[in-house]
């Protein structure tokens, strides 16, 4: 759990609302859109709108409270784990899950020695078919990129 001392923007005061949009992503681990966040907010507090949750959102974001996942036209997702890791999209349904092992180290201290930068980091996005949208034929013939298929189309 963040603490309020976190959540305090400088000229910006802690709301309820910030509070209950931070509490909603901290119980979830499926990175909701906002409208997902929304529609838990209202079972709460009913006369929150949209773009109060997109506000508090991009605050939370800002202070490193939360990550903000670009997916490809499905808008954003969010994370309330903020620690380096990756995310995997879906391209057909915008599902996000996080990467079951953990890249960063060994990427940004390769990345750093390759270059001569220092306080290498950095936000690492897969994008592929989840199971669930995968059709048969697809997990018959197993693993292509979006690549290797436009290539065997044309």
């Amino acid at each position: 759990m963040v603490e309020d001392s976190t959540l305090r923007s400088p000229g910006r005061r802690l709301t309820k609302q910030r509070r209950l949009i931070l509490r909603i992503l901290e119980s979830r681990r499926d990175h909701p859109g906002a409208l997902e966040i929304l529609e838990e907010a209202k079972k709460v507090q009913p006369s929150i709108s949209l773009g109060t949750v997109y506000r508090n959102l991009k605050v939370l974001a800002e202070q490193g409270v939360i990550k903000e996942i670009s997916t490809l036209g499905e808008g954003s997702r969010f994370d309330a784990q903020p620690v380096p890791h990756s995310h995997l999209v879906c391209r057909r349904c915008g599902k996000v899950i996080d990467v079951p092992f953990d890249l960063s180290e060994t990427l940004d201290a390769e990345v750093s020695k390759q270059t001569g930068y220092l306080s290498v980091s950095h936000a690492l996005t897969f994008y592929g078919v989840c199971p669930d949208c995968a059709t048969e034929a697809e997990r018959k013939r197993g693993w292509a990129t979006e690549r290797d298929e436009k290539s065997e189309e044309g």
